[in-house]
């Protein structure tokens, strides 16, 4: 591990512990952009799995035990036949799990949003809204999302919850924190997950989202960020 990602993965660690004894979501993408297939719509999915802290250390070592692996990129995995059949092992590993699952999707990105950037902060911030509202699982108050590359995309994620809190969508006490899944294993579930829908909605291969779609809370997110405050946020 890198000097930078170990310093941001004791970030991390202190800031579970300040997160107690209360469940964290972990949050990954997928999605079909124009400039990936121009004569296809695009799409986006923010994928959520929300994990009570007492499972955690065990869950990264039975993900690793699973995927062989010390990291895992759905994509990445899938352009080889062994790296299908641990995607394949990994779904079946969700779907023996009991951990709630929410995914947010835009199917109908406007055509102005030509990086979905627009359709990734609309995604996001519906899945906070669901996060942290308690509607089907406890409240949660710690949001895991995977690091993205760049600055300036890492910038226009923390403005996403910002802006979310600023308009009273979100507790302001909620707490997101960008991290890698290169040590943070439990984003390697949001992003099979992910995976798995994106084959579905892009590839018409149904069979490894249908093995857990009966797990799953979605969210029809309509572009322009059609949510309303939270009453007592």
């Amino acid at each position: 591990m890198g000097s930078n990602n170990k310093v941001k993965a004791e970030l991390l660690a202190a800031r579970y512990v300040r997160n107690g004894d209360k469940p964290v979501a972990f949050v990954d993408e997928s999605y079909r952009s124009k400039e990936q297939q121009r004569n296809a719509a695009p799409f986006y999915i923010a994928t959520a799995v929300v994990i009570a802290p007492e499972e955690h250390e065990i869950m990264r070592k039975q993900l690793i035990e699973v995927a062989e692996a010390e990291y895992w990129h759905s994509t990445q995995a899938f352009q080889s036949e062994e790296g299908k059949a641990k995607f394949m092992a990994l779904i079946d590993y969700v779907v023996d799990g009991v951990e709630p699952i929410v995914i947010a999707v835009q199917s109908e990105v406007d055509e102005k949003d030509s990086n979905l950037e627009e359709a990734r902060l609309d995604c996001i911030t519906a899945l906070a809204c669901e996060l942290t509202s308690g509607a089907v699982h406890e409240p949660v108050e710690l949001i895991v999302v995977e690091e993205r590359h760049d600055q300036a995309s890492r910038k226009r994620d923390e403005y996403i919850f910002s802006q979310a809190r600023k308009q009273n969508l979100i507790p302001r006490t909620t707490a997101a924190f960008q991290a890698s899944p290169s040590y943070e294993k439990l984003l390697w579930l949001p992003d099979v997950i992910s995976y798995a829908l994106y084959r579905n909605m892009a590839e018409n291969e149904p069979e490894m989202y249908n093995a857990v779609s009966n797990r799953v809370r979605t969210i029809d997110v309509p572009s322009g960020r059609q949510v309303q405050p939270q009453k007592d946020a």
